[in-house]
């Protein structure tokens, strides 16, 4: 059975990665209080922070930087959590794979299914945030579903490459955090992209400033360039079929690896 085969027989069996993913979550956060809000009031009191300081800083309205500010760090938070922990995602199921025969990708998809979840719970800062500013939003607003689509598929791809990578070479998790570090300084997240910077390879050659302005674009109520889009689109086919070409090449001695 073929790689894409066996990834179209996981997508149907739902119930069993989905339930997979809750279970991890329960675990994650269990006898504590509000559970997985507790990550939702962290993050909101950062964003709170740096958003009023650096608006100063920035000699910007905060009107204006603290929600772009809010929806790059709420989308740069399920990027970098999936990218992380998608990076030990057979090394965490090593029990499960050597006592099962289930297929290796339900574990791809219990993972994208549990940061999922999570990134919803997060997602209740930028509703917060829009309710205090009221910025304008407009029938582009719906362009976050495609958004979200196109970057999920982009993080399956990036994570099936990452985990057959990893099982291998165990010192690759840490290379990638170090990586990860550096990305989030050079993505425009904290600070705002003028035009000048925006035809600067520092934006324009970083494919994770498109990936998430096709999501923030449309939650800011703003037009997300075609260029974004084409840029987008193009990165996610790309690491979809690395990823895949690279999960069929070995999933059948990751078990070896562990």
């Amino acid at each position: 059975m073929s790689a894409s085969i066996e990834i179209a027989q996981t997508i149907r069996n739902y119930g069993l990665w989905s339930t997979l993913g809750w279970a991890d979550i329960k675990f994650r956060y269990r006898r504590t209080i509000i559970g997985p809000f507790w990550l939702v009031l962290s993050t909101g009191i950062t964003i709170l922070a740096i958003g009023v300081m650096y608006a100063g800083l920035f000699r910007t309205r905060a009107e204006d930087y603290v929600p772009f500010l809010a929806c790059g760090m709420i989308i740069w938070g399920f990027i970098n959590t999936t990218i992380t922990e998608g990076c030990n995602t057979f090394i965490t199921a090593a029990p499960i794979i050597k006592s099962s025969s289930i297929p290796l990708s339900v574990h791809v998809f219990r993972l994208l299914w549990r940061n999922a979840v999570t990134f919803l719970h997060s997602f209740a800062i930028i509703v917060v945030t829009w309710a205090y500013f009221r910025w304008a939003l407009g029938p582009s607003v719906l362009l976050v579903v495609p958004g979200l689509i196109a970057l999920s598929v982009f993080l399956f791809g990036l994570v099936l490459v990452l985990s057959v990578i990893c099982t291998r070479f165990r010192d690759m998790p840490q290379i990638v955090t170090s990586v990860l570090q550096l990305v989030f300084f050079l993505t425009p997240i904290i600070w705002a992209p003028t035009p000048a910077l925006k035809a600067s390879a520092i934006v324009w050659l970083n494919p994770f400033y498109s990936l998430m302005e096709i999501v923030r674009g449309p939650l800011l109520g703003q037009t997300v360039d075609a260029l974004d889009w084409t840029v987008a689109l193009f990165v996610t086919a790309m690491t979809l079929i690395v990823g895949l070409l690279t999960y069929g090449r070995f999933r059948q001695i990751i078990a070896y690896w562990l």
